[in-house]
């Protein structure tokens, strides 16, 4: 008798999961969602969708036959003679869409055999004002027989705007090299070629990130003008002839690093006014003096790959200052490995304005303040992934990850002296697991380099003991700041962007996600059936105090057991676009072929509601 009242118990469980389980996934307001796929039945994908002036949409990606844009829309061949790529299978490309996304207005390619794909756009303006001028930019593939080292990407310019210049080519190729690492044989990649860390100034000069990182050889930030040819930047480190650079590999000469040991020995208050922190340039954290090798004021010493890795950069188009953000692979005092992250800002002419690590460096004894006692590290690993421009609060958003959890790691959401009444999403890194990798959001001023604003990015694992419910768009999900709950890997991609009141949007990758009541599907809630590693969009409040809109995007999964039952969505890029989000990705149909897809919804009468391709293009317009 117990027995079969266990079994009934479970097909009861498991029939509520299901019944849950699709109700989350039903959209609160039909009619305001678009979810499309798109392309024919090779290989698609949407990579990146920039939003014009006008409201059009512009979006960009790779596609290996033009077979499924309809006929009657224009079409425009680009020319590709200065790219050094020869790609057999994809079609890089440009799609201009009406602002509901209901029609396709123009279609812009590369010739076939040339340009893999087309992975960003960016502009001149500033936002709000009419469009600009407009750059892409997108992965090269070698002919057979071509020098690994020249492997990389391409910057171009386009010789109209769409908006009061029609697009009918480009004006000007730059071949960014970004070789496959020397470090690992020529085996791996350069994450340069698929992060294309750049940006355009409100006068058309692009600052650029070239070569491998944490590597033996060499990589370095440089800068175009708005011809295409090297600029000058007076107060880079670097000045050879009539180009200017960063170094992007520590000690070495260009590098941002003191020259003078009056610099290195300059003392000054961290982000967070914690007085002490040593040295005017974040690399000399690593030396014992301007000219010495390391150990460096607390410990810490380069490891043998000091070339350092470069997020996505910044402009920002009012003034043309510059902001950026790096890791540096090192060794702890004890010799285990790290990686020490900075942010960086730069005026226009490329003058150090203020720099940021992320973390406190040093602790002065309370009861000598004045000693010159340095002995705070910093173990977990740390990267930053990319920053973006909050026009409406003068402020930089850094979007950074770490690896591990240990003593110091970022600022805490509620212990930042500028904001100290100030409430944080998530304030901490919890839980007993330090192998995986979460991501933090911070705010700084642009000016000041002060920071006002911190939240962690943490999912929940299926198992995490919880606490305490939130309410609001968060109803029913428990409080990330109650106990101690186990947490588990959540990676951002490389891309960050920031709506007109300040909100981060960004894409991620997570477990048991959050998801608010006016998500287009929802997670399913801790004790409520098993979650899937699902990819996400999400907006948080201007000051990180809560998140605003949160959705996952996937196909569905077996909540009894966390299986999947279709293809995997990854998402590359998402941008306000007036009262909507719209995102941009892919979706990668299983080998067997079976399974269901993500619920589609008012398509327009060029896309599709399955996917037909091995890879197959995916739109969505979300209103939260």
């Amino acid at each position: 008798m117990n027995a079969m009242k266990r079994n009934k118990s479970s097909v009861l469980f498991i029939f509520t999961s299901f019944l849950y389980f699709f109700a989350s996934i039903a959209v609160a307001d039909g009619s305001r969602n678009l979810v499309a796929y798109a392309g024919g039945a090779g290989h698609d994908a949407f990579r990146h969708v920039h939003v014009l002036s006008n409201g059009d949409l512009l979006v960009a990606g790779s596609t290996d036959s033009l077979d499924w844009i309809p006929n009657q829309v224009k079409r425009v061949e680009l020319s590709s003679e200065s790219i050094q790529s020869s790609d057999p299978d994809h079609i890089g490309f440009l799609m201009l869409l009406s602002p509901d996304a209901g029609t396709i207005r123009q279609f812009l390619h590369f010739p076939k055999n040339t340009v893999a794909d087309i992975s960003r756009i960016r502009s001149t303006e500033v936002p709000g004002q009419s469009t600009g001028s407009i750059y892409i930019s997108g992965r090269r593939t070698l002919s057979p027989g071509m020098d690994p080292r020249d492997d990389g990407y391409y910057i171009a310019r386009l010789n109209g705007n769409f908006v009061d210049r029609p697009v009918t080519g480009v004006e000007w190729v730059i071949n960014v090299k970004a070789p496959p690492r020397k470090a690992s044989g020529y085996k791996g990649s350069s994450s340069y070629k698929d992060i294309q860390p750049w940006d355009v100034g409100s006068d058309g000069r692009v600052i650029y990130g070239t070569g491998s990182e944490y590597d033996f050889d060499w990589a370095a930030i440089e800068a175009v003008d708005a011809s295409g040819q090297p600029m000058k930047m007076p107060d880079w480190p670097a000045q050879e002839g009539g180009k200017s650079f960063i170094a992007l590999k520590a000690g070495r000469k260009g590098s941002l690093r003191s020259q003078t040991q009056e610099d290195f020995d300059f003392r000054t208050n961290d982000e967070n006014a914690n007085p002490g922190r040593k040295g005017k340039f974040p690399d000399d954290y690593y030396f014992s003096g301007p000219n010495a090798k390391g150990p460096g004021y607390t410990g810490y010493r380069l490891s043998d790959k000091p070339t350092q890795r470069l997020g996505q950069i910044a402009i920002d188009r009012r003034n043309n200052y510059l902001y950026f953000g790096y890791s540096t692979q090192t060794r702890l005092p004890n010799g285990n490995p790290d990686f020490e992250p900075a942010i960086v800002s730069m005026t226009d002419t490329g003058k150090l304005l203020w720099w940021a690590r992320g973390y406190q460096e040093i602790e002065r004894p309370a009861d000598n303040p004045k000693k010159d006692q340095d002995s705070i590290n910093s173990p977990p690993d740390q990267y930053v992934e990319a920053v973006a421009i909050d026009y409406t609060n003068d402020r930089l958003v850094a979007l950074l990850r770490c690896h591990g959890n240990g003593v110091i790691n970022f600022w805490q959401g509620d212990q930042l002296k500028a904001n100290p009444s100030g409430k944080s999403f998530q304030r901490k890194f919890t839980g007993k697991n330090g192998n995986i990798h979460i991501s933090w959001i911070g705010k700084f001023g642009l000016t000041d380099g002060i920071i006002y604003n911190a939240t962690y990015m943490a999912e929940l694992t299926d198992n995490a003991k919880v606490q305490g419910k939130l309410q609001g768009l968060l109803e029913g999900w428990p409080d990330p700041n109650a106990g101690w709950p186990d947490v588990n890997t959540t990676r951002a991609v490389e891309e960050l962007s920031v709506l007109p009141d300040g909100s981060p949007l960004v894409i991620a990758m997570g477990r048991r996600v959050f998801t608010t009541t006016n998500a287009h599907m929802q997670m399913v809630k801790p004790g409520e059936g098993q979650s899937a590693w699902s990819m996400f969009v999400r907006t948080y409040a201007p000051n990180l105090s809560t998140i605003t809109y949160s959705t996952i995007l996937r196909a569905p999964w077996d909540p009894a057991t966390g299986k999947s039952t279709g293809g995997l969505i990854k998402i590359f890029h998402a941008q306000w676009a007036g009262d909507k989000i719209v995102v941009v990705g892919q979706h990668e149909t299983p080998e067997t072929g079976l399974g269901e897809e993500m619920k589609t919804q008012n398509i327009p009468g060029w896309a599709k509601s399955l996917p037909e391709g091995p890879t197959t293009a995916v739109l969505a317009l979300l209103k939260p």
